[in-house]
């Protein structure tokens, strides 16, 4: 499906945005290691989160989406064994099975779709082998020269992994950290973990030891991050309920959306003292000039603002690249997003992708290996036509929403195989017109990841 994007004058009304993708990953994970009975509320409803539904019934939870709230099962602490599981374009959601599968018995290749072949992995699985793992992924030069591991990645599983001191680098992903931080708890001797370089995404971390504490697990940690303590074969406990705040880096595009034109928004369910990075985008764009108040969990914009252009540090935050690049092109004077060390192994090149698609229509950008800078661009009204494909022919849901941004502002964007959106936020485009934005789909296409409809992902199981 292509979707075009118009020009929309006025937008008014009010958003739910989907709960956390990034909370859903690590509750359902959570609830399928170490649950009993675990009813999780307002999950995200994104293919990827689907993708660890997957994975975690795959490893033998019982896991059951109904459309609203999903039950989960869970293993307590013995996956099952399988011959294969497919992640399709979830990162977050492979390196979560990679480390689950360690603590099943058997043979088990994990894999997923070209772009997420093309995800490294090897500080993770360097750290699994530390541990006592036997895994191994396909080695090859990544986009530096530098030696990588990529899926598909097979474990020889033999139970309970050893545990013990191990040294991971963080700088490309936190991801890897979260990863092991699940499954620690269930060696056979105590881990420690210490991180040698700087962590990216940090505040994702802190929403690890969230969610594993919520399940009752004690970790020891520095303030930094750097070193952690899990004393293995813990008693744990389950939360029967966990609800899922709502998610700020899909808040994010409404928030910019009626910073450009007039507008009257209100933003429901998202939880200001939650761990995630993204709630940063409500400073950085009063730093920018709009104004924007909070009433209870809801936000409140009426737009729009004269914008100017601000450095901004997203080391902790690099999924709002994507959007506060596009504002760049309607901020005064110049917009430098820098400090992205991961953001070129995203699902694809971010940096590329977004520098390609602006320089066609006249956007002045420039870029380094980590950072971009965008020039203030008088666009006229005109049809612009966007891909969000990067090298692997994949598109990216997060550039695909950031520039259906400049249709609603400047005239008319078609964003090709808008579709693939559905990986973070099914319901964008219908949330987008329930606002105001004038939006036609084009043609129909089969989904961006090979699922089974929600109803069918697990059977009926009562909690």
């Amino acid at each position: 499906m292509d979707a075009l994007i118009k020009k929309s004058t006025n937008l008014k009304g009010t958003v739910r945005v989907p709960g956390s993708k990034s909370y859903t990953h690590r509750v359902i994970a959570a609830a399928s290691l170490y649950g009993s009975n675990t009813l999780i509320k307002d999950p995200s409803n994104s293919e990827a989160n689907d993708a660890m539904i997957r994975v975690c019934r795959e490893l033998g939870a019982q896991v059951e989406w109904d459309g609203k709230d999903i039950k989960v099962k869970g293993v307590k602490g013995e996956p099952h064994t399988t011959s294969k599981i497919n992640v399709g374009n979830s990162g977050t959601a492979m390196r979560i099975a990679v480390a689950l599968a360690s603590l099943a018995k058997g043979k088990l290749i994990i894999t997923g779709d070209p772009s997420l072949q093309n995800r490294p992995t090897r500080p993770l699985l360097t750290a699994l082998r530390g541990l006592g793992v036997d895994v191994t992924g396909i080695v090859r030069k990544d986009h530096n020269g530098d030696i990588d591991e990529y899926a598909p990645i097979i474990v020889n599983a033999t139970g309970p992994f050893t545990g013990g001191k191990v040294e991971i680098s963080c700088k490309e992903s936190s991801q890897y950290l979260t990863s092991l931080l699940l499954v620690s708890n269930f060696a056979k001797n105590d881990v420690e973990i210490k991180i040698t370089d700087t962590i990216s995404s940090k505040p994702y971390v802190g929403m690890t030891l969230e969610v594993l504490r919520k399940f009752g697990l004690v970790i020891e940690n520095s303030s930094d991050y750097m070193h952690f303590k899990i004393k293995s074969q813990q008693q744990y406990q389950k939360p029967d309920v966990y609800s899922i705040p709502g998610d700020y880096s899909q808040s994010a595009f409404f928030l910019a959306a009626a910073c450009l034109v007039n507008s009257d928004i209100r933003i429901k369910g998202l939880e200001s003292d939650d761990q995630q990075g993204d709630k940063i985008i409500v400073d950085i764009l009063r730093k920018m000039g709009a104004t924007i108040e909070e009433d209870g969990k809801d936000l409140l914009v009426k737009g729009p603002f004269d914008l100017h252009g601000i450095d901004v540090d997203l080391i902790d935050a690099p999924d709002l690249f994507p959007v506060l690049s596009v504002l760049g092109i309607y901020a005064k004077g110049k917009m430098r997003l820098y400090n992205m060390p991961q953001i070129r192994t995203k699902e694809t090149d971010r940096i590329a992708v977004i520098e390609r698609e602006l320089t066609k229509y006249g956007v002045k950008v420039e870029s380094k290996h980590d950072e971009m800078t965008v020039y203030q661009t008088d666009l006229p009204e005109n049809e612009y036509v966007f891909s969000a494909k990067g090298d692997q022919g994949v598109t990216d849901h997060r550039v695909a929403m950031a520039l259906s941004l400049i249709g609603i502002r400047s005239g008319c964007s078609v964003i090709k195989e808008a579709h693939k959106i559905n990986i973070s936020y099914p319901d964008y485009l219908s949330d987008m017109e329930s606002i105001g934005v004038n939006i036609d789909r084009m043609e129909s296409e089969a989904s961006s990841i090979d699922v089974k409809p929600k109803n069918e992902i697990a059977p009926n199981m009562a909690l």
